[in-house]
């Protein structure tokens, strides 16, 4: 299992699946009709606040919606989803893990 690994390797696979890992379960509740997304359940207008500070977060949302996008057309379940953050998290390919067996 995953506690098994050591340490640094665990930081390196952590460190590198925060942000799909994160993209990808925000991206479950994508509304292809209304392009709705889970943006960490802040309000609209808090959304829109966000975006005017932080214009180059627009590619995050870029990203919720191709993802959300490519998930609702897939019809993936609750187990796939589970299997894919599984993937996600325990990449052997991701650079710097010092234990890959």
């Amino acid at each position: 299992g995953f506690r098994r690994l050591k340490i640094d390797d665990q930081v390196v696979l952590l460190r590198m699946a925060t942000y799909n890992l994160v993209i990808l379960n925000h991206s479950r509740a994508y509304e292809p009709e209304t392009g709705f997304y889970n943006y960490f359940n802040f309000t609209q207008n808090e959304i829109k606040k966000i975006r005017e500070l932080f214009p180059e977060f627009d590619v995050i949302h870029s990203h919720y919606k191709r993802t959300g996008v490519m998930t609702q057309r897939l019809g993936l379940t609750e187990m796939e989803y589970a299997y894919m953050s599984c993937m996600l998290l325990l990449n052997d390919e991701y650079p710097g893990l010092e234990d890959v067996e």
